[in-house]
């Protein structure tokens, strides 16, 4: 049984023969990370066929079931977007109340669920931010011992 992207893509290729990876993941923006590995695992089991001009072109192979009809709200959202969300949420809350070493985490949890490297950027700054905030060198007792942040 054929569902989510893959079907959304066999009926893309249906209407739209021809059609190169760029213009699917036009059609379907929010799952531009899913489509090329569909295309390649339905390239693999020989559902579409891949032709190359000036770029690889995609049409659905004779023979081949396609889904009735699929609209672009059926295809299923990826359980991670929330988990991201969840976790970007609580790092902002952290970071309010000054906890910066726990909003570090939180954001790490988050970059962990995220594929867009543009966004990992940024997660990336706002953990960098965090460390330097939360960052106090070791202060040193009137016996010249170094007394540091325990962390286990």
């Amino acid at each position: 049984m054929i569902k989510g992207i893959t079907a959304a893509i066999l009926w893309y290729l249906d209407r739209n023969p021809g059609a190169s990876s760029t213009a699917i993941c036009h059609a379907y923006p929010e799952h531009r990370h899913s489509v090329t590995s569909a295309l390649v695992r339905l390239t693999n089991n020989g559902q579409i066929i891949r032709e190359k001009d000036s770029m690889y072109r995609y049409r659905v192979a004779p023979g081949v079931e396609v889904p009735e009809c699929v609209e672009l709200e059926s295809v299923p959202v990826s359980p991670h977007k929330s988990g991201r969300q969840a976790a970007i949420n609580k790092a902002k809350e952290l970071e309010k109340k000054g906890l910066y070493y726990r909003a570090a985490t939180q954001w790490q949890r988050a970059w962990d669920l995220t594929g867009n490297m543009t966004d990992r950027s940024e997660i990336t700054k706002r953990i960098k931010r965090c460390h330097d905030k939360a960052f106090h060198p070791a202060r040193t007792s009137y016996s010249g011992i170094a007394i540091a942040r325990y962390v286990g």
